[in-house]
């Protein structure tokens, strides 16, 4: 059949001590990547093209981007929450003029 799977895990294949030998053998003989966490230019440069992507970018200032970009390092979830409300929050405020 030629499918392919990706499978996510916060350890590397070696570490998955609970499943079957078989799968692992499998496993290392694909591709496997480290992601890690976003260093502060990469964080700018997802914020920015987020923004761009909500025709937002014109609008927030880069003092706020910096900020988000450095408040918000260790979860990719909150740093797109941040935009989210950062995005809302500009809405609003455009509404009110």
């Amino acid at each position: 059949m030629n499918k392919q799977i990706i499978i996510a895990s916060d350890r590397s294949v070696d570490d998955l001590n609970s499943i079957e030998n078989r799968l692992l053998t499998r496993f290392s003989g694909g591709l496997t990547a480290n992601i890690s966490t976003p260093d502060y230019e990469l964080r700018v440069g997802i914020i920015k093209s987020k923004l761009k992507y909500k025709e937002a970018a014109n609008d927030i200032p880069d003092d706020v981007i910096e900020y988000i970009a450095n408040n918000f390092e260790a979860n990719m979830r909150e740093l797109e929450g941040a935009i989210t409300r950062v995005f809302a929050y500009s809405s609003m405020m455009c509404q009110e003029k």
